[in-house]
């Protein structure tokens, strides 16, 4: 059989992608200079040949039509169980876009002239290949790296160099006390979390039944309606016979029933409940996991087997077991996906139902999400290709208009709302998503100013077209949650895209909008709609809830430092001292997040202590009196706090501050948490050409 194209229809054509003439002129790609290992040719030479993931645009072209008045979402063509195919070249050669001009571009000339003057501005051991822990280094660890934190930087390594100094020493007993205290949850966790596999029989398991009914809900009512794992009705039918009789339930079912009921117990508030759930959901998870990877087992290759890995890999991001760990995950979801044909359009498999289609249209669409935001976290590439699926997007209707015995689908207009427009939003962004993705993790790409500008340009009408969506529907059964998740979901991938650009706003002004980006980024992910549920799951999460605050808040600081620098220079530091207010409570707020995440259980205290110290320098310059005393101080207190928080946590003793410190040289850089002090210095921790 010929091999199907992929078959989108796209209301409006809202991602046909434009090729308008390349400019005669840009900036060069700093990209390299922050990432990647050199290719062999000279990054500042005018004869690099590029290959770059899109076509050049420029910054000014028009590269998404406006919308047409029916909408733009997408909307997929249905007959009974699409007898007429899909009508969807557009969306089509969106996607393949992604793959194609990346070719086409190194096939028919060279790339734009490079400016000297971006490649040295961004060298950062251009020609080395960064690890942190023999793994490769996430955005976030390089925009840590930032020339603002460099007094920061300094000052560690003095304090680290001068062992004699009382302060110098006050700093290493509370470190290396925390680090005590970190190790001993570690290891109670550990012992806890591999226990031998529980018993998945429910009435020994799951809380009461009023209890679970309501962790249920929450599931659906914010987790399932960005990634559709579950037909809601199917589940609840599931779940109800299991109360009635719980020994017929498969092995499955059971799993899936508790990490549903897991999934959505984080989101609730009340503490005694879920201290009590702390200790078994992870248990739970492990035993889904190991449930899952028998070799023996072929049960788990199924429609069922794959929501389970789906369910699992959330959970692990929602209670941070091996959330960095999530991008290897994905991977093997997508090739259990691919294995049972899920990467292929129900109308070129044997007949099904309906309901079977859609269930399978959505767990695709749910698998390719995890993929890009876990490639996103992790600073690697999404392992799937554009001409390897042809799974067409699921249909506008709600859950409860599809049932097995349904043969013709109810017609929505896409402007209707209904439960599965967060995940048709989403989709209908992954085109730009995937080639933002491809740009940054390019190893042969030596991207121009105008590319990044232009996937910019696409990013942010697509999430402009969602925003008009939801305000065209108040009365839908949304809340302030799911805007600030499907912002969050989107925007995100702005951060490292304009990472680089931004850094040099300061010193060349035609970089200023990656920095003004930026910071509105950032702040719209620290500050963002007030919602006592979305700031819930941005302290407990790992993964994506983890990486994106770390990301925004370490840009805050930045900017913060940045704007109090050149107003200092400007000579207008009093004058525009309300401009900074928004920054300051910005990274107040994100030092206060950080404290709340150790209070939950998090073992990490670096984010709050580099934070604290990034504060304590901003208000020295601010006051004229900046010192290596102002950070020691900021540090002390930093790390004073964060061991009373994880006192708190372990059973075991406090962490001996006492302790012998003759075999503790590199204490500055040996916690495992959000980002190495080895990479304070990397020449040690890089791997030459």
């Amino acid at each position: 059989m010929a091999k199907r194209r992929c078959a989108y229809q796209l209301v409006g054509n809202e991602f046909i992608y434009h090729h308008p003439q390349t400019p005669s002129s840009s900036q060069s790609s700093p990209f390299h200079a922050e990432r990647s290992r050199s290719n062999g040719r000279d990054p500042n030479s005018d004869n690099v040949v590029t290959a770059s993931s899109g076509a050049r645009l420029t910054a000014g072209a028009s590269v998404v039509p406006p919308p047409a008045e029916s909408g733009s979402h997408l909307q997929p063509v249905r007959s009974n169980e699409h007898a007429d195919g899909f009508n969807g070249e557009a969306f089509l050669r969106s996607i393949q876009d992604i793959g194609q001009t990346a070719s086409t571009s190194s096939d028919h000339g060279q790339s734009e002239t490079p400016h000297r003057l971006v490649t040295q501005q961004a060298s950062m051991h251009s020609s080395h290949l960064m690890l942190m822990k023999s793994r490769i280094m996430r955005w976030s660890h390089l925009i840590f790296m930032a020339k603002e934190f460099e007094p920061i930087f300094a000052y560690m390594k003095k304090a680290h160099d001068q062992k004699s100094d009382p302060m110098s020493s006050q700093l290493r007993q509370l470190f290396l006390g925390c680090k005590s205290l970190a190790k001993a949850i570690k290891l109670e966790r550990a012992t806890t979390h591999r226990l031998s596999p529980v018993d998945v029989s429910l009435p020994s398991q799951v809380p009461n039944r009023v209890l679970a009914d309501r962790m249920v809900a929450s599931y659906f009512a914010y987790f399932e309606s960005f990634y559709r794992i579950l037909h809601e009705p199917t589940f609840l039918g599931d779940y109800q016979r299991y109360w009635e009789h719980p020994e017929t339930a498969t092995a499955v079912t059971r799993l899936t029933i508790l990490l549903v009921v897991g999934i959505g117990s984080s989101l609730l508030t009340d503490s005694d409940t879920s201290t009590g759930l702390r200790t078994v959901i992870p248990q739970w998870i492990h035993s889904a996991q190991n449930w899952l990877s028998g070799p023996l087992d072929k049960d788990c290759l199924n429609v069922a087997g794959v929501q389970l890995y789906c369910l699992t890999l959330l959970a692990r991001e929602v209670f941070q077991i091996g959330g960095d760990l999530l991008w290897v995950s994905a991977g093997s979801m997508i090739h259990r996906g691919m294995q049972i044909g899920l990467h292929r359009d129900p109308i070129h498999l044997p007949k099904m139902t309906l309901l079977q289609s859609e269930v399978r249209r959505r767990l695709w669409a749910t698998i390719l999400e995890m993929t890009v935001q876990s490639s996103l976290d992790s600073g690697l590439p999404a392992r799937i290709s554009a001409d390897e699926f042809d799974t067409g997007p699921p249909a506008n209707i709600n859950d409860k208009e599809i049932d097995e015995s349904t043969t013709i689908l109810p017609t929505r207009p896409e402007t209707a709302y209904t439960t599965t427009s967060m995940q048709i939003m989403l989709l209908r962004a992954l085109p730009v998503r995937l080639q933002i993705l491809r740009l940054l993790n390019s190893l042969h790409t030596q991207p121009s100013y105008s590319d990044v500008v232009a996937l910019d340009s696409k990013l942010v009408e697509g999430y402009r077209s969602c925003s008009s969506f939801l305000q065209a529907n108040q009365n839908y059964d949304g809340s302030a949650f799911h805007r600030n998740m499907l912002g969050y979901m989107l925007r995100r991938f702005l951060l490292p895209l304009h990472c680089p650009f931004a850094r040099m706003a300061s010193s060349n002004p035609v970089f200023y909008y990656s920095r003004k980006v930026s910071l509105d980024v950032a702040m719209a992910v620290i500050i963002s709609e007030r919602d006592v549920i979305f700031s819930r799951l941005l302290t407990i999460g790992g993964g994506m809830f983890r990486e994106g605050v770390l990301c925004a808040a370490t840009t805050i600081g930045i900017e913060l430092i940045a704007q109090i620098e050149g107003q200092r220079l400007d000579g207008t530091l009093m004058s525009a001292s309300l401009t900074r207010e928004p920054a300051r409570r910005a990274l107040l707020r994100a030092i206060s997040m950080a404290a709340g995440r150790i209070k939950e259980g998090e073992a990490n205290i670096k984010t709050h202590l580099f934070l604290s110290m990034a504060l304590a320098q901003a208000e020295a310059i601010e006051l004229g009196n900046f010192s290596d005393v102002t950070i020691a101080q900021s540090a002390k207190k930093s790390l004073e706090l964060c061991h009373e928080l994880l006192s708190a946590q372990t059973l075991s003793p406090a962490g001996d501050l006492s302790m012998n410190f003759a075999d503790q040289d590199d204490w500055y850089k040996d916690l495992d948490l959000d980002f190495d002090f080895g990479l304070f210095f990397p020449d040690a921790f890089s791997c030459g050409p």
